[in-house]
């Protein structure tokens, strides 16, 4: 299997843990679902190991999502699209396949989407150590 890549949507296997309301166990599983990667191990958000970035990819449409375009043209099974409010940490073991890669145009699109959800002014301060909280 080839290495993924920026900008590739990749079938990953991902642990799920889930609480059961009425006896208060908690369960841990694996899901399949698609991601985005949008760091391929090279410290896009600072880290000491390698491990990739990716976003989730979801079938439910929100305000704060961006469609893929022509998802099920890619690959995907549903009109698709992605979650940009939490990157989260891939392992190269958990890539499955790769399902289908964004244009340039497009993924920079999802990443400034990503990017404008945070607040940039507070994240400056919290960096200089300004920022106080009530």
């Amino acid at each position: 299997m080839k290495d993924p890549k920026m900008k590739e949507i990749w079938l990953v296997s991902l642990p799920v843990i889930e609480e059961d309301s009425k006896n208060g166990f908690i369960y841990f599983s694996v899901q399949e679902r698609a991601c985005l990667v949008i760091d391929e191990g090279k410290n896009f958000i600072v880290n000491r190991n390698f491990d990739y970035l990716g976003l989730k990819v979801t079938s439910k449409s929100r305000s704060n999502r961006r469609e893929i375009k022509d998802s099920q043209k890619k690959g995907l099974r549903y009109k698709s699209y992605i979650r940009n409010e939490t990157p989260i940490k891939i392992e190269r073991e958990q890539f499955i396949h790769k399902i289908c890669k964004l244009d340039t145009d497009e993924f920079l699109l999802h990443m400034n989407d990503l990017v404008n959800f945070f607040n940039l002014d507070n994240l400056q301060k919290i960096k200089n150590k300004e920022l106080v909280t009530i």
